[in-house]
């Protein structure tokens, strides 16, 4: 556990500053600390398993990281506000939706593999026109409403070529970036001309802000919890790097750690796996 004031690490002359989110100092402890307590006996029931919960209502309660990624958002709103956003990794649906951007007075391009939803309700498809739309996405056609536009590409992409942003944000995604990678050096390696990437991106004083799960899925670096590994993939030129832990230090609050988890990395990974939680980087350009 990390004392809760910040911990300067210098690497490659750049200042990795990291600092402890704690629970109680969250804006969802609340809800997070009320759910647990309502939903205490199906949790052992489920050995910890928080994605096989439901409301009664219906819809599922969901992990408290993901609770943690929504509060990540409010408490970094302002970097939103009056913004030119790039999402990397966005996926069908994102928390940055169309109130979201007129809330915040904010143009929003999301860049993803995947196609957004096809129940467009000022378009009626019929079955055949859903297959033609579909075919075009997959070509590369450029989604738009009034202040969100969807790009089906990976990341890093040529169609982003000429463009610069004040935030660029990833929710989730960057272990995903290079997960098939397991060598150390050749994992540090790509996600350096990842992050190089996106710092062309940034207009000057701009910020990117990536979140990761710790011991959850992707690159074994994140699956491994490695934050050294992390931190090289940031070089000088960043004016400042922030790591913020989510949920490391959880304090009256449950640890997330479901017991098939648990057993999956004790037998395959040889970790003793207490504790699932969320790292948050905040880097920004001079």
């Amino acid at each position: 556990m990390r004392d809760p004031e910040a911990l300067a690490v210098t690497e490659r002359a750049r200042e990795i500053v990291h600092r402890d989110i704690s629970c109680p100092s969250c804006l969802s402890y609340a809800l997070c600390k009320g759910l647990e307590k309502d939903y205490r006996e199906a949790l052992v029931a489920e050995r910890g398993n928080w994605r096989n919960l439901y409301y009664p209502t219906g819809g599922r309660i969901g992990t408290p990281i993901r609770r943690c990624e929504r509060a990540m958002i409010q408490l970094h709103r302002d970097l939103f506000q009056d913004s030119e956003v790039l999402e990397i990794g966005c996926g069908p649906r994102s928390d940055i939706d169309e109130a979201f951007c007129e809330a915040h007075n904010l143009r929003y391009l999301g860049i993803d593999p995947s196609p957004p939803p096809f129940e467009i309700p000022w378009l009626p498809l019929l079955s055949l026109q859903r297959r033609v739309f579909r075919r075009l996405v997959r070509w590369g056609l450029c989604l738009q409403t009034r202040r969100r536009r969807h790009i089906v590409s990976r990341f890093p992409s040529a169609r982003l070529r000429g463009r610069q942003f004040d935030l660029i944000y990833a929710n989730s995604s960057i272990e995903h970036w290079h997960e098939h990678l397991e060598d150390r050096d050749v994992t540090i390696t790509a996600y350096q001309e990842d992050i190089r990437e996106c710092y062309r991106l940034l207009r000057p004083g701009g910020t990117m802000m990536i979140n990761a799960p710790l011991f959850v899925h992707g690159n074994r670096l994140f699956m491994a919890g490695d934050t050294k590994a992390v931190e090289a993939f940031f070089g000088e030129a960043w004016s400042s790097v922030v790591f913020e832990h989510w949920r490391e230090n959880h304090g009256d609050l449950m640890p997330y750690c479901p017991e098939k988890r648990r057993e999956v990395f004790r037998d395959q990974y040889g970790i003793d796996l207490v504790n699932i939680w969320i790292l948050n980087i905040l880097a920004r350009k001079g």
